[in-house]
């Protein structure tokens, strides 16, 4: 595995959310123009501040990343507030993949983190491949306590000769 590997949350509900303010819009217009020719044209405005929310999802998206940083998992997030949470691979004792029906067709899910002493977990929301990660994220965990226990034996090995 490496050192140290940087993921991001997945974009694709985003191109979904994109996609439906767009048939939004679309239908919009043409009612618009059927059912109110003789209406200012500056109403035709109004439809178009729905795509702020889609891009408002995008910016938050590409504000937040997971990162494996040796024996830490460092999850970044926040557009108004900047919100750094810090696991060390040691702690970890679980990671629970969540799923709805839309998302298991996406191949996206939200991972819950659960460690060891911390009351609340680490929620990740909306990464691609959520099983791969999960499965990621603990063979991290398997293969730093296989190193720290090589370290520990050979330390006591060391103080017996």
């Amino acid at each position: 595995m490496p050192e140290e590997m940087m993921l991001r949350p997945s974009v694709k509900l985003v191109r979904v959310r994109y996609w439906i303010v767009t048939i939004i819009v679309i239908g919009f217009f043409f009612v618009y123009n059927r059912y109110f020719p003789s209406q200012p044209d500056w109403g035709l405005l109004l439809p178009v501040l729905l795509f702020l929310w889609p891009v408002y999802h995008q910016i938050v998206r590409r504000l937040a990343h997971l990162r494996l940083e040796g024996d830490l998992l460092r999850y970044r997030s926040g557009l108004w507030t900047r919100s750094v949470r810090s696991i060390q691979l040691a702690k970890v004792q679980d990671v629970v993949v969540e799923q709805s029906m839309l998302q298991r067709l996406m191949n996206v899910g939200k991972l819950i983190v659960r460690t060891g002493g911390e009351t609340e977990p680490l929620v990740l929301d909306c990464f691609d491949q959520p099983h791969a990660l999960s499965d990621l994220i603990l063979s991290a965990r398997r293969e730093r306590q296989q190193v720290q226990g090589k370290g520990a034996r050979k330390r006591i090995g060391e103080s017996e000769t």
